[in-house]
Parts: structure tokens; C-alpha cells; sequence
């Protein structure tokens, strides 16, 4: 798994927070997506369409409210830098997919059945908002067991969210 963090250590802190919060985005919306697609889909072809073009047009959704807010606060349209600055940030978010579209190359070439390699993803983005977690915590300056109550919120509302879809679907 990459770094949830790009350029930890380098770069402002307000990029960095961006990232991170875009990547959790994704993650929230590709996991809200691979639960109603492992109940209601037989195509690993159409499966994988739908989880990508649903988190490609989540984050170009945020690129665009990026320049709407850009404009709104500054009266003016980001310059290239900027634009190059939110484009990254948004692209970066796109590595939420890789291990869900994994599993589903693994269950098109039948290693896996589709609906293993949607539950596997479901448990992999849970995981996933887990350790984007961890990292920024392990860095606050409150005693172990609130780090892992932290940790432990993520996890559980990861799993809610779970809970509600297969409720709903």
C-alpha cells in the first residue's frame, strides 16, 4: 500500500491534509459501491466498470468543487500550479482502487469468484480507512489507548457503513 500521506515530511501540511482527506473520500465511495455491486452483479467486466467510473467521477466531482471554492475565495481562477496541485492531489486518490481492481483481474481470470473478491474489497477498504488513520494519529500527543480508540472508530464505522448497505441492499 503507497503512502496515504504524499511527500510525509515535505510539502504544507494543508496538501498533505488534502490528500489524505481525498483518499478517504474515495475509499468511502468505492466500499459504499462494492457492497450493493457484490449482491446485485455477475459481469467482473461491468463490476469493475461501475467501482472505477464511480470513484474516477467522485474525484473529478471534488477537482471541480476545488476550482469552484478556489474561485469563490479568491475571486480568481487557480493558476497552473494550483490546478497541477489539485489534479495531483485528486489522481493520487485513484490508488484506493488498486487492490479492489486486483481482486477483480484475479476473479476474471477465475482464481477467485467475483463475489470473494467483492468481499475481500470490502474488507481491504475498511482496512484501508483503518491505516490512513493510524498514521496521522501515531503522531498525536495523547496517551495509547485514545490512538486506539481512534482506530478503532474508523474501523467500526467502516463496518457500519458495510452493515447499512447489505440492510439496504
Amino acid at each position: 500500500m503507497s503512502d496515504p500521506l504524499p511527500e510525509r515530511g515535505r510539502g504544507d501540511p494543508e496538501r498533505r491534509a488534502s490528500a489524505l482527506k481525498e483518499r478517504i473520500y474515495a475509499t468511502f465511495i468505492a466500499l459504499a459501491v462494492s457492497i450493493p455491486l457484490s449482491q446485485h452483479s455477475d459481469s467482473v467486466a461491468a463490476t469493475a466498470a461501475t467501482l472505477a467510473l464511480t470513484v474516477v467521477g467522485t474525484l473529478l466531482a471534488t477537482f471541480v468543487a476545488d476550482i469552484i471554492a478556489h474561485v469563490a475565495v479568491h475571486s480568481a481562477l487557480p493558476d497552473r500550479e494550483e490546478v497541477r496541485r489539485m489534479a495531483s492531489i485528486s489522481a493520487g486518490a485513484l490508488l484506493v482502487l488498486f487492490v479492489p481492481m486486483l481482486l477483480l483481474a484475479l476473479a476474471a481470470l477465475d482464481v477467485v469468484t467475483l463475489s470473494w473478491a467483492l468481499d475481500m474489497t470490502s474488507f481491504v477498504l475498511v482496512a484501508t480507512l483503518v491505516v490512513v488513520t493510524v498514521i496521522p494519529i501515531r503522531r498525536l500527543r495523547v496517551p495509547v489507548w485514545q490512538k486506539l480508540v481512534a482506530c478503532a472508530v474508523i474501523g467500526i464505522l467502516g463496518l457500519v457503513v458495510v452493515a447499512l448497505k447489505l440492510v439496504i441492499h
